[in-house]
């Protein structure tokens, strides 16, 4: 036999001699075909992926070949592509994907295009069978295109009226043509009704703007970004009126969330109809947290209109936060509001479980660790708290066997041990033993097992009328000795000679007018010895011979 083993594919010439001839039909022509397409040997290249504008599109070309690096000329079905984006809602942070289309080039090579218009974090993952083709997943970060004067957009207080000779502010945000963020333009000039308010090169957005207006009608305010102008109308008015629910709005804390025992604070803007913030400090605003119980927050001003009302959660969960202003909702409420969890907490984790004063060799005890955060919130995950070691120790290493199962907030031990002994069970985190830890657990014999059980005795004979004495030593299934209580048993039997409607029984007891013969013993009273056997107590034992001498053996 020739062993070979051929990685590259093609076609070969193999060559059989014999003293330097070749034998008949040598050289032989072998072809050696790909192997199956693999992930990890197929390629495509990330190069240019990085770091990209919105709006750019992405040509990406995929090979597929084996996983020794040979090219695959086959068409096969199994290439896929997905694009992900991580974004942030009211829920927290969620990653949305979407499958991207692939266009096979023939000669087992494929196209992936496609268009990314928002900015953001990107991750691209290049699958063949589920599993990922190096270098998969790519790492894309998209940042906002040139700058679009018309997609400007204006917030604060400001940014809709304005009250006469009061000051006032607004926010100035430059976007793309997609409605991304532009953080930096080259130039920035704001007027208003044609007086500059604000001239900066090379600006950051988005930009603060402080103004006042000095007469009613209505204002136009002129944005120019570099060299490009969008304009915007603002109402000034003498009279603010009364503050309106419907226009005042509240600044929500960030991601709309917090954690557990820190404060939440809602800043409010009290507005009139046509959105111009008072200068006033007397609205009645009312704050209310919903839960179980309802909590009534107080709003302390803090000047120019706005208010401010903080409160602390300790529970988890998502809460509803309603502001209101004369039993009316402000614009946007009721907000949602996310209490996560603080970080674990050792001294609060919840231990339950079977595994209590006592156990029964063979049996399973199992042990519940809930984890929870310093104001007894359950954590929605353990995995992040792999630093906490279980260990089961015995008198003398007496085995057992943990087996551990993280399930989302809990993380559960279970244990088996099958040698009765005194075994300490114990949690640590970061070399700290958890509350109620450790456990002394004693673990006693099971049921007696007779399979296992021992049985000592010398006799061997029994007399008519004798007696014979022994002893068992009772086990459990795993051969530990009997449970405390369960004393060493001696058991003794005296052998009376039955009588018999027939003459004895030699090798044997009667029963009626039969005898039932035992050990070697056979034939009318037990008097013969079975085949082979021999002597008076029919004990002994000769093989029969084959090439017999003259004395038969």
């Amino acid at each position: 036999f020739v062993d070979y083993f051929v990685t590259l594919a093609g076609t070969y010439n193999l060559a059989v001699t014999l003293n330097g001839e070749h034998i008949i039909g040598s050289p032989f022509q072998l072809a050696v075909l790909p192997a199956e397409t693999s992930p990890k040997g197929s390629v495509f290249s990330d190069e240019g992926l990085a770091l990209n504008p919105a709006g750019s599109t992405f040509h990406l070309d995929i090979e597929a070949r084996d996983v020794y690096g040979n090219s695959i000329a086959r068409e096969l079905e199994a290439f896929a592509a997905i694009i992900s984006k991580i974004v942030f809602t009211d829920a927290g942070q969620q990653t949305e994907s979407r499958s991207l289309i692939l266009d096979s080039l023939g000669a087992g090579k494929y196209r992936l295009a496609f268009y990314l218009t928002s900015s953001g974090d990107y991750s691209l993952s290049v699958l063949f069978a589920s599993a990922h083709v190096v270098p998969s997943p790519v790492k894309m970060h998209i940042v906002a295109s040139t700058v679009n004067v018309t997609e400007t957009l204006l917030s604060g207080p400001g940014s809709v009226g304005a009250l006469v000779d009061s000051s006032t502010f607004l926010n100035v945000h430059a976007r793309d043509e997609f409605g991304n963020s532009v953080l930096a333009v080259d130039s920035l000039q704001i007027s208003l009704d044609g007086s500059v308010l604000l001239q900066i090169a090379a600006a950051s957005m988005p930009q603060r703007v402080n103004f006042a207006v000095h007469d009613a009608g209505t204002k136009f305010l002129q944005v120019n970004v570099n060299g490009a102008s969008k304009s915007f109308p603002i109402i000034a008015t003498n009279n603010y009126g009364s503050t309106s629910a419907a226009s005042s709005f509240a600044e929500e804390p960030e991601g709309r969330q917090i954690i557990a025992g820190s404060a939440a604070t809602y800043h409010i803007v009290a507005r009139n109809q046509i959105g111009v913030q008072a200068s006033h400090q007397n609205d009645d605003f009312r704050v209310r947290v919903l839960q179980s119980l309802t909590t009534v927050v107080r709003v302390s001003a803090v000047g120019n209109g706005t208010y401010a009302a903080s409160f602390i959660l300790s529970a988890s969960g998502t809460f509803s936060v309603a502001i209101s202003l004369e039993g009316l909702p402000i614009s946007g409420s009721d907000f949602n509001l996310k209490v996560k969890n603080a970080e674990f907490d050792p001294i609060s984790v919840a231990i339950s479980g079977s595994a209590t004063a006592e156990m029964t060799a063979g049996q399973t005890g199992k042990l519940l660790i809930s984890a929870k955060d310093i104001y007894g919130n359950r954590l929605t995950t353990f995995r992040d708290h792999t630093d906490i070691l279980m260990t089961l120790t015995g008198s003398d290493s007496v085995p057992g066997v943990l087996s551990d199962n993280v399930e989302q907030w809990s993380k559960e031990i279970s244990f088996r041990p099958t040698v009765a002994g005194q075994y300490s069970l114990n949690a640590l985190y970061q070399g700290r033993s958890l509350p109620t830890m450790p456990r002394f657990i004693p673990v006693l014999p099971a049921a007696v097992f007779l399979p296992s059980s021992l049985v000592v005795g010398s006799q061997t004979t029994l007399e008519a009328g004798g007696n014979i004495e022994f002893q068992m030593f009772a086990k459990d299934m795993f051969e530990n000795d009997a449970a405390a209580g369960c004393e060493i048993f001696n058991a003794s039997s005296t052998y009376e000679q039955p009588t018999c409607s027939m003459e004895g029984c030699f090798g044997g007891l009667c029963q009626g007018s039969e005898c039932v013969c035992y050990g070697n013993f056979i034939g009318s009273g037990c008097r013969a010895c079975k085949s082979n056997w021999y002597g008076e107590a029919c004990s002994d034992f000769k093989l029969p011979c084959v090439l017999c001498n003259s004395n038969g053996f």
